[in-house]
């Protein structure tokens, strides 16, 4: 989730929204990543260069840290909207209340705001992606990170892979084939942000949706490698993303770095499981 004609302007800003007073996880529905790691994503790839880039923009609000989580965090959370007196840009435990759903929902209005709907000149966020944003305010809007799936809703309760209530992905990570939303909910919503938003250089953009995410990546061919698939179903070898996340790309004529770019590689148990389920034929479930 280029990033918006936001962007292109600037000129009303997304900081004038909570700025100006004016910074995983999601449903079962979208799969989407409902913390403070798929939020900050968000932020990062669909409101820059205005708050991510150079300094002075945007005008109204010179504040350009979207790209940075902690200091995004600390401007967003408990801090006072300049155009909406009387609100918080984020306020935990209360989306209804919280000046950065009304900017991205267009409401701001009716909320005693001012400026445009974020971001600035469109296309707006998918409806899912706010209500994941909203889902991790009325949550708490905890600057935490939440990998992997908890019963079959968010996170993970043993840090790995995979659940243990023998409903979603396997059987406490030891028994069963891996789905697709174990690949999407342990490894690209909560290790891809770069590719999180709507738009990427590489064409490799699943802006918060799970099946958008799985029909840029199967059969479809690598930007950096036309050649071979992102993904070949039932062929690890010869899948793009498999030997990217492996750092074995430059090997088969690929370019670029080792991914995911920040944060450091995958672990072993995470890039088998990728492994896995395309060796497995690479289903949609």
């Amino acid at each position: 989730m280029s990033i918006r004609s936001c962007l292109v302007s600037c000129a009303v800003p997304f900081f004038a929204l909570a700025l100006a007073g004016c910074p995983t996880n999601g449903d079962d529905d979208d799969d989407a990543t409902a913390d403070w790691a798929y939020v900050s994503s968000v932020l990062t790839s669909e409101c820059s260069p205005c708050h991510t880039g150079a300094p002075g923009d945007p005008p109204a609000d010179p504040i350009t840290v979207f790209d940075e989580p902690e200091l995004a965090y600390d401007v967003l959370v408990d801090y006072p909207a300049a155009q909406a007196p009387g609100l918080n840009r984020v306020e935990p435990g209360d989306s209804e209340n919280s000046y950065l759903i009304h900017k991205l929902r267009g409401t701001h209005g009716g909320a005693g705001g001012g400026g445009e709907r974020m971001p600035f000149g469109g296309p707006y966020l998918d409806d899912d992606v706010i209500d994941a944003i909203a889902e991790w305010i009325d949550a708490g809007a905890e600057e935490v990170a939440v990998t992997g799936d908890d019963d079959d809703s968010v996170g993970d309760d043993d840090d790995s892979v995979g659940d243990d209530d023998d409903s979603v992905g396997d059987d406490d990570d030891s028994v069963g084939t891996p789905t697709f939303s174990d690949v999407y909910t342990t490894i690209l919503s909560t290790n891809c942000s770069c590719h999180s938003g709507g738009s990427h250089s590489t064409g490799f953009a699943f802006n918060g949706s799970q099946q958008t995410a799985y029909d840029v990546l199967v059969g479809v061919a690598s930007s950096e490698l036309p050649s071979m698939n992102r993904i070949e179903a039932g062929d690890s070898t010869e899948s793009y993303l498999q030997h990217k996340i492996d750092g074995t790309h430059l090997d088969v004529g690929g370019s670029g770095g080792q991914m995911p770019l920040s944060g450091g590689p995958l672990s072993e148990a995470q890039r088998d499981l990728v492994r896995d389920w395309i060796d497995a034929g690479a289903a949609n479930d």
